[in-house]
């Protein structure tokens, strides 16, 4: 099988991006006005559309902004993620395709296993390893972690239309968690 990209994300702020963006926001809304009605910030074109990492972390933000940043990360990295796989099936189309998945519920760098699912041929399991998730997790809670990510995938592919699920990566044995590698770092000051 190809592995069309691991643990693929594509978030960036380079102009070509932003202006991928205006072009987005101008396909969903239409006029600059129609936007600037959901915008805290009114725009004068789309192509001025950007979003800061200050307007991320922000307690005060521009939430519809915010939310079509995120969702327009989405749409980018699937709409890339279909072009690499045509690269691949013009050369290759008798072999699956599949990539792993980092983030399965999304986020700003652009996962969503729903919208994934439309066009691989089997659903892939996400990259399971203590290391990924939150520091602010105990180890005692991985378990139900590890279900949680399994069991999101295996209902997005559940979903029309429906593909088999594997699991692609799995690692085990003495890896260090970044729990772990805190923890030592701090021991160790």
């Amino acid at each position: 099988m190809w592995l069309l990209m691991n643990e693929p994300t594509k978030y960036d702020t380079e102009p070509a991006t932003f202006h991928a963006f205006g072009d987005w926001l101008q396909a969903k809304y239409g006029t600059v006005n129609v936007l600037n009605q959901h915008w805290f910030r009114p725009l004068s074109k789309f192509s001025d559309a950007r979003i800061t990492q200050e307007q991320q972390t922000s307690y005060w933000t521009d939430y519809h902004a915010l939310i079509d940043w995120k969702t327009f990360n989405v749409d980018n990295l699937v709409n890339q993620l279909i072009w690499v796989k045509q690269q691949v099936e013009a050369i290759d189309p008798n072999h699956p395709t599949h990539f792993n998945v980092t983030d399965p519920t999304g986020d700003a760098s652009g996962q969503d296993v729903w919208k994934e699912n439309e066009f691989r041929r089997f659903s892939a399991s996400p990259c399971m390893r203590p290391g990924h998730f939150p520091l602010q997790h105990p180890k005692s809670d991985y378990g139900a972690l590890y279900a949680y990510r399994l069991d999101l995938i295996a209902d997005a592919s559940q979903a029309a239309p429906r593909k088999p699920f594997w699991v692609t990566e799995l690692q085990s044995g003495p890896t260090i968690s970044r729990v772990d590698s805190l923890c030592t770092q701090r021991l160790a000051i």
